[in-house]
């Protein structure tokens, strides 16, 4: 089992939260990072977590929930002690079939994929 953190809260954290294969991570997730706007103690069930406060040595993976600010908060984790491997972005949630663990296999073995796959 991960010890996951959000970090981010703003409107990328509310598009992709509540997707299903998300739901089944869930009870992994330890707690939101947010200090631009430290107005509750929890969000959705998460407590709230400032980056200051956060003990790199609890959590195995970020989930980034923000697009903005995407590479401030990599940086910024990286600077924590976070490794850029456990830095993940929320969107990967969207991906048909996801599976986390699956996921952090892929993540781990470092096979590069190449595609001709243009989108829309």
């Amino acid at each position: 089992m991960y010890k996951v953190v959000i970090w981010g809260t703003g409107q990328t954290y509310h598009h992709y939260i509540n997707m299903g294969k998300l739901q089944e991570i869930i009870k992994k997730i330890r707690g939101c990072i947010a200090d631009n706007e430290h107005l509750y103690d929890y969000l959705d069930g998460y407590s709230y977590i400032e980056s200051k406060q956060l003990n790199v040595k609890e959590y195995d993976y970020v989930i980034v929930a923000t697009r903005k600010y995407f590479m401030e908060v990599v940086k910024e984790a990286q600077q924590l002690g976070f490794d850029r491997e456990q830095i993940i972005p929320i969107k990967v949630f969207a991906m048909p079939c996801f599976d986390f663990e699956k996921y952090i296999q892929l993540l781990h073995s470092h096979i590069s994929i190449f595609s001709n796959f243009s989108t829309f």
